[in-house]
């Protein structure tokens, strides 16, 4: 499983925020410090396995601190390729939590467990998404679950926890055999207590086989004696049920017989109509109602013409109503009028200054009737196009000739060069000869030495021969006709090109442009002519725009004055836009005024019809009411309840009579036996009665009592007897007995084999420990050596403890976890999580593997080598780092690490 989408309903600080396209491999969310990293780890956590409860102790439950509902959900990528979402709310029992695959929706943890294959929260929280204070902590691998999977998971047992089979077969045997202590139970205990009971039984039936006939005459004089106490219980029985019918009635008699005498005592009541107090209330309460709505419409209808007189309408401002309405209509055309006017007139100073600059760019002798008046045809274009193309023709003719003049020049340099057979030093040789030869000379015509004046004047003559030879050798060639005919060209094609000038400065002045103006520059101004002359039209459409600006404001003036002699009293404001406002808010209310009076004149007519109606209503309930009080023989109103209330009270009290004289009916009879019992209550005292009741009922209780204990005594003695008619009971006990002492001997075996499994178990373990360690700790050896670049060569568990111990390079004594810094302790537990993985997903479904910040003690270099290992680690899972550091942050980004920022 992979995570894609985080989604935070509400969650600490967090609440509304997404987290997006979450990539296969190494996800880096980088934040700084208060940024939410600790808070979205828990997140995940919690919608995985549940929100603690209010009980879990002093914990952060991550209230929303911005509203919304505690809960979100997480969209998830299984191992098969299916997309799995995870979404828990807040709620008891950690929340309610649904699993929708293939839009299938399923709530409870199960399916969650189902999606996580299976994987317990201890294992995920300390294992897979795991903080600084997790990996800090040795303890958080010391779980059950987890050591299991640590010394347990290469013994060859798959999915089964070590620590659960042997605790499992510890059980059993406790169950079938355990040591003697007060209050244990087991199979075998059990066994030994009920062979011990079935002996002392046996002993018991064969000591007691003498008593039948002692038995036998006990029996018949107990079952005489019952039979006298069932006949004494049936009539004290009968006696007290009497007694109590009489004691229960009694208070329902003295109810019946107030009632008859007050039924005696009340007035005849005849002729009175069916249902006739109801129709009287009926019509009073109508009568009433339209009493009080005649009143209350008069006061509407008092108001209403109240309302309608102090309504004050402007008629004069009405019969302006069309030209408000036109007035109205120009209101956003004045207010614009005076809103762009000043921008308008601005816009067309700019615009008359920029025609002013453009011109004297044109031109010195250039004004805004010469510009207007320019124009050139189609045929001067092509004119322009026909002098530029010419000018750089014979520029280029120039160039060429220019070219080739000096290309013969070094040609003939490089061949007057190429003559001489000497390079340049010797070329210097002959005069110093001459020179050397001459000094010479004077010294020896000086010294009178001859042959040195000989040598030297042969040295002066050889040096004056070579001076002469290459002297020759450097004097100028002839004049060159191939140079002479190239100068010759070169100068025709200045000659053509001034001629050309001359002819293109010709058309310029015709035209009233700058002589100087090359063809290129022409066609710039020439086109600078033309953005004038549309400048010019602009302000032309602009002054255009102002006149009509101008119109307008005069003639929301003009409809102004006109409607203001309909407004007396009304101040004028300056500003028509708040003239026009003012004169439409009073024809607003004028108008409103006149609707008013209108809908009040319908109402007050409407209401007239109504109170009219309601009043000859009123007079036909009144008369169908006194004819109703007559026809029940009443002088009014009054005295037609009163006959009511006493024909009321005669039905209530002739109906309590009938269920009175029900209830002791269905309790003694009809006839005769209703007429004694009522004659029993009259003769006789209720404390007569109750005295007489509890007499009855204490003797009863002693006869049963007495039934009781002669009943139990029959029972005994019968069981005796038949016990001691046959030894069929003491053959039973006998091969009870023998059945639970096999039992016992099967129970021995299992328990002799369970433990025997465990001290193989315990064996098998030590010896794997011994000679081999878990696959766990082989992987987590691997990754520890890789991040310590094999300063720690392996890790060992020891066969009598749960500790781990590090063997280092070059040292014979083994170290244990608190002897290493705290860095290197972070980095072994690391190491140990990620063999944990490693381990655990090759039986179970791959899950997303979260760090908060776990890197922070390392020193560079093994941080490098540790995120250099979680990259090789990372190429088959998800993995999610939460960092504040740039550092990190960067080296992550070189692994190709997918960035999220908070």
């Amino acid at each position: 499983m992979r995570i894609l989408e985080i989604h935070i309903d509400g969650f600490g600080a967090l609440g509304g925020r997404s987290f997006k396209d979450l990539q296969p491999g190494i996800n880096i969310l980088y934040g700084p410090n208060e940024a939410g990293k600790t808070t979205l780890l828990e997140f995940i956590r919690r919608i995985l396995f549940g929100f603690p409860s209010k009980k879990a102790g002093k914990i952060n439950y991550y209230a929303p601190m911005n509203g919304g509902a505690r809960g979100g959900r997480l969209v998830c990528q299984l191992a098969n390729g299916e997309t799995a979402v995870i979404r828990r709310v807040d709620g008891p029992g950690g929340g309610k939590v649904w699993a929708t695959v293939r839009a299938e929706e399923q709530e409870g943890q199960p399916a969650v467990d189902a999606l996580l294959g299976h994987a317990s929260e201890e294992i995920y929280k300390n294992i897979y998404a795991f903080s600084i204070a997790e990996l800090q902590d040795f303890g958080t691998l010391n779980g059950e679950q987890i050591k299991s999977r640590i010394y347990g998971a290469g013994l060859g047992l798959g999915g089964v926890s070590l620590a659960e089979l042997e605790k499992g077969l510890q059980k059993s045997c406790d169950d079938i055999f355990k040591s003697p202590r007060k209050g244990s139970k087991h199979k075998m205990g059990d066994l030994l207590n009920e062979i011990r009971e079935g002996e002392t039984k046996i002993r018991q039936v064969q000591d007691a086989l003498g008593q039948f006939d002692e038995l036998s005459a006990r029996l018949e004089q107990l079952d005489r004696d019952r039979e006298s106490l069932e006949s004494r219980i049936r009539e004290a029985e009968e006696r007290r049920g009497a007694l109590k019918t009489q004691e229960d009635l009694y208070p329902v008699y003295l109810e019946l017989a107030d009632a008859e005498s007050h039924l005696a005592r009340l007035e005849e009541i005849t002729g009175f109509p069916e249902n006739g107090f109801e129709v009287f209330s009926r019509r009073r309460s109508e009568i009433e109602q339209a009493v009080r709505r005649l009143d209350e419409e008069a006061g509407t209808l008092e108001k209403l013409k109240s309302d309608r007189d102090n309504i004050q309408l402007n008629a004069a401002l009405l019969t302006r109503e069309d030209d408000i309405a036109v007035l109205r209509q120009q209101t956003e055309k004045v207010r614009s009028a005076i809103h762009d006017a000043i921008g308008v007139r601005q816009e067309r100073e700019l615009l008359d200054g920029q025609i002013e600059t453009e011109i004297q760019r044109i031109g010195k002798n250039w004004g805004e009737e010469t510009v207007l008046k320019f124009d050139l045809t189609e045929a001067e274009r092509d004119r322009i196009q026909g002098f530029r193309g010419a000018i750089e023709d014979a520029r280029r003719n120039i160039q060429r000739a220019r070219d080739k003049l000096d290309d013969r020049r070094e040609q003939m340099a490089r061949g007057a060069s190429g003559q001489s057979t000497f390079p340049q030093w010797p070329r210097d040789l002959p005069l110093g000869l001459l020179g050397l030869g001459l000094v010479c000379l004077v010294w020896g015509i000086a010294a009178w030495n001859v042959p040195l004046a000989i040598l030297s004047m042969a040295l002066a003559i050889i040096g004056g021969v070579l001076y002469r030879a290459f002297r020759r050798e450097n004097e100028p060639p002839a004049e060159d006709p191939l140079e002479t005919a190239l100068i010759e060209r070169l100068g025709k094609a200045v000659k053509a090109e001034d001629e050309l000038f001359a002819e293109w400065r010709g058309w310029l002045a015709e035209r009233n442009l700058d002589p100087l103006l090359t063809p290129h520059a022409a066609e710039k101004t020439i086109d600078l002519v033309r953005q004038v002359k549309i400048m010019i039209s602009q302000r032309a459409g602009l002054d255009k725009r102002l006149d009509q600006m101008r119109e307008t404001r005069e003639s929301a003036r003009d409809a102004i004055e006109k409607i203001m002699p309909a407004l007396p009293g009304v101040t004028r404001p300056n500003d028509p836009c708040s003239a026009i406002d003012l004169i439409g808010r009073h024809f607003d209310e004028a108008q409103k005024n006149k609707e008013k009076q209108v809908n009040l004149d319908a109402q007050i007519r409407e209401l007239e019809r109504k109170i009219q109606k309601l009043a000859s209503g009123l007079e036909q309930e009144r008369a169908a009411l006194s004819g109703l009080v007559r026809s029940a023989g009443a002088t009014d109103e009054d005295d037609f309840a009163r006959r009511h209330n006493l024909l009321e009270q005669r039905r209530s009290l002739e109906k309590m009579l009938a269920e009175k004289r029900n209830i002791i009916q269905n309790r003694v009879g009809v006839g005769a036996g209703y007429e004694e019992f009522l004659e029993v209550l009259r003769s006789s005292s209720p404390e007569r009665r109750s005295q007489e009741l509890r007499q009855v009922s204490a003797q009863l209780e002693e006869f049963h009592k007495d039934k009781d204990r002669v009943n139990q005594e029959v029972g005994e003695t019968r069981n005796k007897i038949a016990s001691l008619s046959s030894n069929e009971e003491l053959l039973v006990r006998q091969s009870e007995l023998e059945i639970k002492k096999r039992q016992l001997e099967v129970h021995a075996g299992e328990w002799a084999a369970r433990k025997t499994a465990l001290a193989l178990l315990s064996l098998g373990k030590r010896k794997y420990e011994q000679e081999r360690q878990p696959a766990v700790i082989k992987a987590a050896e691997d990754i520890f050596s890789r991040i310590t670049e094999n300063k720690y060569r392996g890790i060992y568990k020891p066969i009598d403890s749960d500790e781990i111990r590090i063997s280092a390079n070059g040292a014979e004594k083994s170290l244990g976890v608190v002897e290493m810094s705290r860095g290197t302790r972070e980095q072994l537990y690391l190491a140990m999580r990620f063999g944990l993985i490693q381990e655990y997903e090759a039986r179970s479904e791959p899950l997303p593997v979260v760090m908060d910040d776990i890197f922070v003690n390392f020193d560079d270099e093994r941080l490098a080598r540790a995120i250099g290992t979680l990259e090789n680690f990372a190429r088959t899972r998800q993995v999610i780092v939460f960092s504040c550091h740039r550092r990190q942050m960067e080296t992550y980004r070189e692994l190709g690490a997918h960035e999220v920022f908070f």
